[in-house]
């Protein structure tokens, strides 16, 4: 459902007062709907201030914004008594996130950063682990539309990068904790180089996100273990918000870029002649 997606992809960053509300709206939902945001605090024995807070944080507006979206999930819910099918739990899990993802999506921030790419001097993906190989897959993506890139997947090179940026460069962090002391170092040095900073990341409010120019948030089920080391729903958010960056970026000069992408395919194409 929507409201649990949201709200488990930002449980890390709550506090221990919001969490309360967090775990008392994922039990009660129905419940919730038929209640204020008055009569809500003092269920939870929180203050309203920190209901506000904690809608904030999940992206809800209002506390009515939040009722809305649990009325539709739970209109849309499955029989609770149907047995459990693990693989139709794993891609029901995924495609909760890619619907959530969609509705935080900000298209003209999309539009912005596409520009911003594509008057770039240089453009690099920092990225590590799981989210290293997004990096590398957003480097290959615009790559193919003729956009040069590099995929910094090494904290070390991460650092030696960011500290020859310009304030012409753009560097694209990608992050599903946005926590990582390697990548907020490598993306401080960089802004404070004068690169636009741009990061796609399953948490909010980290310092990571603090520094960043813009931030795109690929939802993802933290508390979802079903495998070890967790799913691969961040990867599939962080990927669909590249290849959104990526569509906007062709429309920028379509023709161009179209045959610019044509040529880059004709290359592989004559090269397995």
């Amino acid at each position: 459902m929507f409201v649990e997606s949201v709200i488990k992809s930002n449980y890390q960053q709550l506090t221990k007062s919001e969490k309360k509300i967090a775990n008392y709206i994922l039990h009660h939902m129905d419940v919730t709907v038929h209640q204020t945001m008055s009569t809500l605090a003092k269920s939870v024995g929180v203050g309203e201030a920190t209901v506000v807070r904690f809608l904030a944080k999940c992206g809800f507006q209002t506390f009515h914004s939040l009722k809305y979206s649990i009325v539709k999930d739970l209109e849309n819910a499955r029989d609770e008594h149907t047995p459990i099918d693990y693989i139709e739990e794993l891609f029901g899990v995924t495609k909760k996130q890619i619907d959530a993802t969609n509705g935080f999506l900000d298209r003209n921030m999309l539009k912005e950063v596409a520009r911003l790419i594509y008057d770039a001097y240089n453009v690099y993906f920092f990225g590590i682990g799981h989210s290293g190989v997004m990096a590398e897959l957003g480097s290959y993506r615009f790559m193919r539309v003729g956009r040069a890139s590099k995929a910094v997947t090494d904290i070390h090179f991460q650092s030696i990068h960011a500290t020859i940026c310009g304030k012409h460069d753009v560097v694209i962090g990608i992050s599903k904790s946005a926590t990582s002391p390697e990548m907020v170092k490598s993306l401080s040095i960089a802004k404070k180089q004068g690169a636009k900073i741009v990061l796609i990341a399953s948490n909010l409010h980290t310092k990571m996100t603090e520094l960043s120019d813009y931030v795109f948030l690929a939802t993802c089920d933290h508390s979802y273990m079903l495998y070890n080391g967790g799913g691969f729903d961040a990867c599939v958010t962080q990927m669909l918000i590249l290849d959104s960056l990526v569509t906007e970026y062709t429309y920028i000069d379509s023709d161009n870029i179209r045959d610019l992408a044509e040529n880059i395919t004709e290359s592989f194409t004559k090269g397995r002649e």
